[in-house]
């Protein structure tokens, strides 16, 4: 699970969701969609085995997942709903071509579509039953992420991350350049993502990267260093990514400084340190340039790194 707008992806109030193939043997052929209730302990099976459901994710009473129930392959999906107070499912999309990558917001469903023969944003209202398109521009827009009344998405041909409101038809540019955003993340006025970028070798750096839209600052928040680091999810002024099966987790602080390390290996200790809060990064803001974190600590390994190097500095890569 990984934090999105406030809550984790597959987990919200007294809910959590995943899959898995605990029937078939496997994880990964027959995979269901699970749902416990944290205060009953009452595991239920909300979703067919052989549709082959993926990405289950969880917003108040509903359920948004993929799967390839009605198509051949594993090239083309479609979009479920699922209500938990009545335990209905719905189809959302079952258009032709793929659809893919759901995410909920409250009443809104947004996912990636490959109808009209590149990737689109398309949108769907859970109480007027409304679908409608939220990019249809040339070359692939993918990466959609809802939070209230806007959607991030990434903007094949120019490489720019973008923010649309879809209740005001608004839309600005979060980040530009060539580099590749992926995986953004936003919470308030805060933004988080991955910054893909080829400096002279085969493979990408992924960068982990935050903009205050408020203040319009972005600030590379840690430099690549496995070419592995993705997953960045923000909730308020904390931040988790991964990086080489290790996860990550600090604070946003303006002002602040370091507090002591902390060592907190394991999985379960990780879990319990997002349900707590407990922080363990905060740094000074710098203003009018882009600054690596001045303490991080791996919450697996408890490895520590110290650096405050303005982006020119070519040795922060």
């Amino acid at each position: 699970m990984t934090m999105a707008g406030g809550s984790p992806r597959g987990s919200q109030g007294d809910h959590i969701v995943w899959t898995d193939g605990r029937n078939a043997g496997s994880q990964s052929s027959n995979q269901a969609v699970y749902l416990y209730t944290i205060s009953t302990r009452e595991l239920s099976l909300i979703s067919s085995e052989t549709a082959r459901p993926e990405i289950p994710v969880i917003s108040g009473d509903y359920v948004v997942w993929q799967d390839y129930r009605h198509k051949e392959g594993y090239s083309s999906r479609d979009i479920y709903l699922y209500n938990i107070l009545t335990e209905e499912e719905t189809a959302i999309c079952t258009a032709p071509s793929d659809q893919r990558s759901p995410w909920i917001w409250g009443d809104w469903v947004v996912w990636t579509d490959m109808r009209n023969g590149n990737a689109d944003i398309y949108l769907y209202n859970i109480t007027t039953g409304e679908e409608k398109a939220l990019t249809r521009d040339p070359g692939d827009q993918t990466g959609s992420y809802p939070y209230r009344d806007q959607v991030l998405w990434t903007d094949s041909a120019s490489g720019e991350l973008r923010l649309s409101n879809f209740t005001c038809n608004t839309e600005r540019v979060v980040s530009g350049g060539s580099s590749w955003k992926m995986g953004a993340s936003i919470s308030g006025d805060r933004i988080v993502w991955t910054d893909a970028a080829f400096r002279g070798n085969d493979i990408p750096d992924n960068d982990i990267h935050l903009l205050n839209l408020t203040e319009g600052e972005e600030m590379l928040i840690y430099p690549s260093r496995y070419h592995s680091q993705g997953r960045p999810a923000i909730s308020g002024d904390q931040i988790v990514w991964e990086e080489v099966g290790d996860i990550w987790l600090f604070r946003y602080e303006p002002g602040g400084s370091p507090p002591p390390a902390q060592k907190t290996p394991g999985f379960a200790a990780t879990v319990a340190i997002l349900s707590s809060g407990l922080s363990l990064l905060a740094w000074g803001r710098a203003r009018r340039r882009l600054t690596t974190p001045k303490k991080c600590t791996c919450l697996s390994s408890g490895e520590m790194d110290y650096k405050t190097l303005p982006l020119t500095d070519t040795s922060l890569f």
